[in-house]
């Protein structure tokens, strides 16, 4: 008979994401793999405002947004802050590339208080390697990011009003959570140009 194991509210939460995001129906591989996680999740507090990575900085997390939003953000050339994407509650992400140091290029920071539970990204390299049921999680995880991270740069080839319909079916939950200003920086227009696109749809 094994141990029941009473995992932590944000653990469950994340582990019940998991399931539903990657197709990993809780089994026995399911639930060992989180055991090896448990002992190195921590969780973090994130006022509205502050930055979880900041450009230059080295990238070290797995993370699940347990509540709240973040925003990942960079510079273009005319030094104007553009908004990559949105990561509302819910999402699991990585803050940078496990195998590659490199200071980052973007900025995550929290448009709400925020709570993320996450795991050092050293960690989940050495569980990967260890663990052959880890890898194909893994590689799951990967997958759907490549699939967002191509679906996000598709918007780019949009115009203006394709680019707001976008935005609109992929984030319906962030209607009245944010601001015109940080829509219009998603949307790669100005907000007085965002207000004459609402109008004229």
């Amino acid at each position: 008979m094994r141990n029941v194991i009473e995992y932590p509210k944000h653990v469950r939460e994340m582990i019940k994401e998991a399931e539903k995001q990657y197709d990993m129906p809780v089994n026995y591989s399911t639930i060992n793999i989180a055991c090896k996680f448990l002992p190195y999740i921590k969780t973090m507090q994130l006022k509205k405002g502050d930055a979880l990575l900041k450009i230059g900085e080295t990238p070290n997390k797995f993370a699940f947004v347990n509540s709240g939003l973040l925003r990942r953000s960079y510079y273009n050339q005319d030094g104007d802050c553009c908004t990559y994407l949105f990561m509302p509650e819910g999402t699991f992400f990585t803050d940078g590339i496990m195998m590659d140091k490199s200071p980052a290029l973007f900025m995550i920071d929290a448009l709400e208080d925020t709570q993320i539970t996450f795991t050092p990204m050293d960690i989940c390299e050495r569980l990967i390697y260890e663990n052959d049921e880890i890898v194909k999680s893994y590689l799951k995880v990967c997958e759907l990011e490549v699939i967002n991270v191509t679906d996000e740069w598709k918007r780019f080839s949009l115009k203006a009003a394709d680019r707001y319909k976008f935005f609109l079916e992929k984030y319906p939950m962030l209607e009245g959570r944010i601001s015109q200003q940080e829509i219009a920086s998603y949307l790669g227009i100005t907000p007085v140009s965002l207000s004459r696109l609402k109008g004229s749809l």
